[in-house]
């Protein structure tokens, strides 16, 4: 497992790749059980839909939106939204063992992203993403399914996270 040294204060990835590939166990994992607010939920689906035309564009396939990892990720950015776990990848690999207990995962990777005060954030976010070589391989991965989670923060900041599983 290793984090690229382009983690940066806006974005970060995670990935678990070939060369450190984790077989996951089923553990448990909880679900989070908000409302969903639908501004964010289409931030979401903006993130997904941008990913894979950037994947299309690359010549790679697109991954399948799945509503479980959706909600792996989602938590995980309204934790780092709420101040419970820093920006990072905290509990990456409990996400991945959730999400294992939904779909036969062996791959796994993970790329986090922070902005405030831009006026598009989905966009920005995932032109950080591409611009990123580390988060760049994660987007070209050889995955098959993902889901994004987007929260924000009381001050406007928003908090994106994108978890990528090859089944």
């Amino acid at each position: 497992m290793g984090v690229p040294s382009t983690l940066s204060y806006r974005t970060g990835c995670l990935v678990i790749a070939v060369c450190a590939a984790m077989t996951f166990a089923a553990c448990g994992g909880d679900s989070g059980t908000e409302p969903l607010d639908p501004a964010l939920v289409a931030m979401e689906h903006a993130t997904y839909d941008a990913i894979n035309k950037a994947r299309a564009d690359s010549g790679f396939s697109s991954l399948i939106y799945d509503d479980f990892i959706a909600q792996q990720a989602r938590d995980h950015s309204r934790a780092m939204a709420d101040g419970k776990v820093p920006f990072g990848h905290d509990g990456f690999a409990d996400r991945v063992s959730a999400i294992a207990q939904h779909l036969r995962t062996s791959v796994a990777a993970e790329n986090v992203a922070f902005n405030l005060g831009v006026s598009d954030p989905s966009a920005t976010a995932v032109s950080d993403w591409l611009n990123s070589p580390g988060h760049l391989a994660n987007i070209e991965g050889d995955f098959t399914a993902t889901g994004v989670g987007v929260a924000r923060r009381s001050d406007g900041a928003y908090f994106f996270t994108q978890i990528f599983i090859k089944q």
